[in-house]
This record gives C-alpha cells, structure tokens and sequence, in this order.
C-alpha cells in the first residue's frame, strides 16, 4: 500500500501496490540523511505519541555508502493498523503530511 499526495479531494490517498515512478534521481550518499531522518522520526513520535509502536529509517538512504534515491523512507508501526486514517490526520495536522 502507498500514499498518494495527489489524490483528488475526497478520494482515500492510500492505494494498492507501489506508486508510479516518475523522473527517479540517484544521488551520492548524504551523510545528512540520518539526522533527516531523526527529525522526522521525533515529529511523527510527537504527532502519534502512544500509537508509534516501531519506527524505522529503511530503504536505500538508510546504508551508509550507498547511492540512493534522496527519499527518506520510514516504516512505521501503529498500535491500531484499523485506524490509519485517524493516524494520518494526526500527521496532517501537525504540519507533516
């Protein structure tokens, strides 16, 4: 499942399968992805609070050396996966969605 920025108003932004890859950048390795990645783990864990049971930097910008698409990637684990739609207007709402 992935989430959609551009989906129309009223239409459920999380939809089947991957989405579409459009214009892919490959960059050198950022020594900053880490601590961008830091950031945004502590304003998710500040937006869901409790419901963040795992939170983990993942995909190409998370090993070191590796070029990679400049996309920090987070997989996120919440108390209730029933209530993603909840959990993702808390993240809306805190500036981040």
């Amino acid at each position: 499942m992935s989430f959609v920025d551009s989906a129309p108003p009223g239409a459920d932004p999380w939809v089947p399968g991957a989405a579409p890859a459009v214009g892919i950048e490959v960059t050198n390795r950022d020594p900053a992805w880490p601590r961008q990645c830091d950031h945004l783990a502590g304003r998710i864990r500040q937006a869901l609070g409790w419901r963040v049971l795992q939170l983990e930097h993942v995909g190409s910008t998370s090993v070191p050396g590796l070029a990679a698409k400049p996309v920090i990637d987070i997989d996120l684990t919440v108390a209730d996966p029933d209530v993603h739609r909840t959990t993702y207007r808390r993240w809306s709402r805190s500036g981040s969605g």
